[in-house]
């Protein structure tokens, strides 16, 4: 590395950040090491700022654009990877001046000026933010002008306006008020996470109603983060397998489960049963069984799409527990379908209980006429992900009574090809049914309204950015 760029790793970087067209102006002033990533300082921005890490986000320096490439799968070809960038390789100068802007939708744009480049000081904890005025607007309020526009209405009580605009905005709100120790207690506690080249989520502050709640440090911690963008490693956190009762309360927690949708109080039982996938909490796997009713009660995707996944990290101890749920008539459909994709999800992730795994689906399947027809065409497709070529008579016999819904992977001799049994079709393939060959297609139940609508949120800013003018 050139001494240049050597030296620059050991600075610290003294950054001005201004909310673009704010008036009066809202600003912060931080110090964060030459050494952060941009991911890093994408962080520290959302602390310092008071943003809620809610929303997709972009830097742009000189003629590149750096984003959350692995965040929304959706980087375009001039797009890079804001985690593989630091500081030092993309600054190099004091005065340098850059951009970044924070939700495509409500467009929050953000000038930030490099004012100093300067030595590391002994005992100082970076990143820091050392001034700043005013308060950050609240999410979702229209961008710059939507939020002066608020603040208009809610100087006129008279407003028709008035009385909904002061509901909504959140209590206690003064545009004037910045408290630069508030967001230097948060640093104190998550300012290390910035300087992680893969860091991720938000580190908002728990308040008293949260703590309120009952969860012990630091499994509280997991109320805070937010929409849950990409998997993490929770043990930077200090969460630990001592922690797992708290954990498995969490994954319970209806009220958790049914907060508003824009609360991060939402997302934290997704997050608390990664926690538990991470720690192989075997003493979870009942109580997140229990869990796969959300599936058919209340459309829950993230049950269905993360569950699977989750009993596949926790292992073969699963595996009765799921049996079990898969052949009770009395659950849910979905919630069934999801419980053998949970043992699929065993069997590919521990090879050593591929057998196994497949004599129990097997076995279920070979009471298809018990069976919805969408239950035995999940079966197959999972059997087919095996490479269960041995369990062919009994989806051959499912077939022949006409037991399984084609629309998921097809007739029988689209199964045969797929299990490498035929090289191709014998007849025509009929036109009645269409090809889904992933299982979360089918796990949903249609004309059901989605609890948690974020994603859909998610893919529309990623079209707007998609359409932005570069």
């Amino acid at each position: 590395m050139p001494k240049k760029e050597v030296d620059l790793v050991a600075k610290i970087y003294t950054l001005k950040v201004v909310l673009a067209e704010s008036e009066p102006v809202i600003w912060r002033r931080l110090q964060i090491p030459g050494q952060a990533t941009l991911r890093g300082l994408h962080l520290a921005l959302q602390i310092s700022m008071g943003w809620t890490e809610s929303h997709m986000h972009d830097f742009r320096i000189g003629n590149e654009c750096y984003t959350s490439i692995q965040n929304d799968g959706f980087a375009q070809d001039q797009e890079k990877d804001e985690r593989q960038f630091r500081l030092f390789d993309v600054l190099k100068h004091k005065g340098a001046r850059f951009y970044y802007t924070y939700d495509f939708g409500d467009d929050w744009a953000h000038e930030i000026v490099v004012e100093d480049i300067s030595d590391w000081k002994p005992g100082v904890q970076y990143p820091r933010c050392i001034d700043g005025e005013r308060q950050c607007p609240p999410e979702d309020c229209g961008g710059i002008g939507g939020y002066y526009n608020i603040l208009e209405i809610l100087q006129n009580p008279s407003d028709s306006e008035y009385e909904m605009y002061k509901e909504w905005f959140p209590s206690g709100f003064v545009p004037e008020h910045f408290d630069v120790a508030q967001v230097n207690r948060v640093f104190d506690r998550f300012g290390e996470l910035c300087l992680a080249a893969e860091s991720e989520g938000d580190f908002t502050e728990p308040d008293e109603e949260w703590k309120s709640m009952g969860y012990e440090e630091p499994v509280c911690r997991l109320l805070t983060l937010g929409y849950p963008n990409q998997p993490m490693d929770y043990t930077i956190f200090g969460i630990g397998a001592e922690h797992i009762p708290g954990l498995i309360r969490m994954v319970q927690d209806m009220e958790l489960h049914h907060a508003e949708q824009e609360s991060p109080l939402v997302w934290a039982p997704v997050h608390a049963w990664r926690v538990l996938a991470q720690l192989r909490a075997v003493e979870a796997i009942e109580p997140l069984a229990g869990l796969l009713r959300l599936v058919d009660d209340e459309s829950d995707d993230w049950a269905s799409s993360e569950l699977p996944d989750v009993f596949g990290e926790i292992g073969p101890e699963a595996i009765p527990v799921l049996s079990a749920y898969m052949r009770d008539a009395l659950n849910g459909l979905f919630a069934r379908c999801s419980a053998i994709t949970s043992i699929s999800s065993i069997a590919q992730r521990h090879p050593e209980t591929r057998d196994v795994c497949v004599a129990e689906l097997t076995e279920n399947l070979d009471r298809f006429a018990e069976h919805d027809a969408t239950l035995n065409a999940i079966l197959i497709l999972e059997l087919v992900n095996l490479d269960a070529a041995e369990s062919a008579p009994v989806m051959e016999r499912a077939f022949a009574a006409d037991a399984v819904d084609e629309c998921i992977l097809g007739d029988w001799e689209d199964v045969r090809i797929e299990l490498g049994l035929l090289q191709e079709r014998i007849t025509k393939k009929p036109r009645r049914y269409g090809f889904a060959h992933s299982t979360n297609a089918a796990l949903t139940p249609p004309g059901k309204k989605q609890q948690k609508d974020k994603k859909k949120r998610k893919n529309q800013e990623k079209s707007r950015r998609k359409n932005r003018k570069k």
